[in-house]
Parts: C-alpha cells; sequence; structure tokens
C-alpha cells in the first residue's frame, strides 16, 4: 500500500441466526432503529444469479458465447445456492463512513447489544 491509499467501507454487514432470537430480521431492524442505529435489512434483492441478465442468459447483446461454444451447460434459470439466499435473508446493514466517531461506532454497537439481549431466545 501506498501511504495515500487508503481503505473505504461503506456498511457493516452481519447476519442474525433466527433460530437464536424470538423475532425476525424485520423487527431486530426496526428495534435497532428506534435505539438510533441506522439499520437496514439485506443487501441486495437477490443473489447475482437471479438478475435477468443470468436468468435470461443474455450476457453479451443475448449472447453467451462459453455456453455457444460447448463450454458449459450452466443454466442459471435452475441454479440455486441456499447459502447465498439466507445471507440476503437474514444479513442486517449498518452504515459507516470516515465521518463516525469512535463514540458514534461504539454507541451503535451498544445499540446491536441491547436488541440481540432483548430478543434472544
Amino acid at each position: 500500500m501506498h501511504p495515500e491509499d487508503r481503505a473505504v467501507y461503506w456498511f457493516y454487514y452481519f447476519r442474525m441466526r433466527p433460530e437464536a432470537f424470538r423475532c425476525g430480521r424485520s423487527e431486530f431492524v426496526k428495534a435497532l432503529k428506534a435505539e438510533g442505529a441506522p439499520a437496514s435489512g439485506g443487501y441486495i434483492g437477490v443473489p447475482l444469479y437471479g438478475e435477468p441478465v443470468f436468468q435470461q442468459h443474455a450476457f453479451f447483446a443475448g449472447r453467451w458465447p462459453v455456453r455457444e461454444m460447448g463450454l458449459t451447460e450452466m443454466d442459471f434459470s435452475t441454479h440455486k445456492c441456499a447459502e447465498a439466499e439466507a445471507i440476503l435473508a437474514t444479513g442486517i446493514r449498518i452504515p459507516i463512513d470516515e465521518h463516525m466517531t469512535e463514540e458514534y461506532i461504539l454507541q451503535v454497537a451498544t445499540a446491536v447489544q441491547k436488541v440481540a439481549r432483548h430478543f434472544a431466545a
């Protein structure tokens, strides 16, 4: 790394284990917001393989040369990845940036801890 380089983060993402709480993700996020934590559920709507470009195999002007050349039989319209879907279903996102003070970050962490303890099964 060069001295002028720096790391950039735009959110902290964590997953809740549904069996560990007496609420779902929506209620957990709502409680976080009530505690002042700018949380939201999930990240993207569907795993990438669920996007139309993959579902319709429309990569290059409607063509998929790798498949046309017989190099793959992959069919994204039938592909499922349970772990990717679980990550999106159980993930919670909290934005972070370089302007947040350590005190603010600790307040958000305290809010997460408070909500987790409140809803713990």
